[in-house]
């Protein structure tokens, strides 16, 4: 698929000018792409005039006319974009002691793994690689829960049992492994990124 080709897309093309002598390249004054790109200015935005591929208008008083749609690639946010940072596990006791952990929005599986949400990749073998433990942000409810994984869990003490969410709050431990995690929250009744 070409680059130019929008099909049913309704982003506007962007009308360039190339300047005179803007694709002059010759022997050793060839400039290389990122140079060349400053010789073109935007002129206007077009809404609707040969939608979805380039084309070029023949030359004005020594000015060539280049339409231009952005790539998906340059308009669409990152898929690696980050989350807005919910919450924080801090490493209490244990390996990594003194980090902390972001947590977004939705399931966040605890792990060793480096591929989990929230990785406790510090050492701590006892520790399930993948899904030891998850903690969830339900933005509706403004709330956080504890959930058991694959491995035991334990709140303030208390066994985390399987099929079971407990409540969180702050200041609350987490023990998982030789791991102590203390629970910070930042969003929660009085305070959402989607306020």
């Amino acid at each position: 698929m070409s680059r130019f080709d929008h099909s049913g897309d309704e982003t506007p093309p962007t009308r360039l000018v190339r300047r005179s002598g803007a694709d002059s390249r010759t022997g050793s004054d060839a400039r290389d792409d990122a140079t060349r790109k400053l010789d073109y200015q935007a002129e206007a935005t077009m809404a609707g005039a040969n939608h979805g591929r380039a084309t070029e208008e023949p030359e004005r008083g020594g000015q060539k006319t280049v339409l231009f749609r952005p790539s998906e690639q340059e308009t669409a946010a990152p898929a690696d974009a980050p989350q807005p940072v919910v919450a924080w596990l801090v490493v209490k006791d244990g390996p990594g002691r003194g980090r902390a952990l972001s947590i977004s929005y939705g399931l966040n599986k605890i792990g060793r793994g480096t591929d989990q949400a929230v990785s406790l990749a510090f050492g701590d073998d006892k520790l399930s690689r993948s899904h030891h433990a998850a903690i969830e942000y339900d933005p509706k409810l403004r709330a956080f829960y504890l959930s058991k994984g694959e491995n035991l869990t334990y709140l303030n003490g208390d066994r985390v049992g399987s099929g079971q969410e407990h409540a969180l709050k702050a200041g609350d431990e987490i023990e998982l492994g030789e791991t102590t995690l203390q629970f910070v929250p930042f969003c929660g009744p009085d305070f959402d990124w989607n306020d």
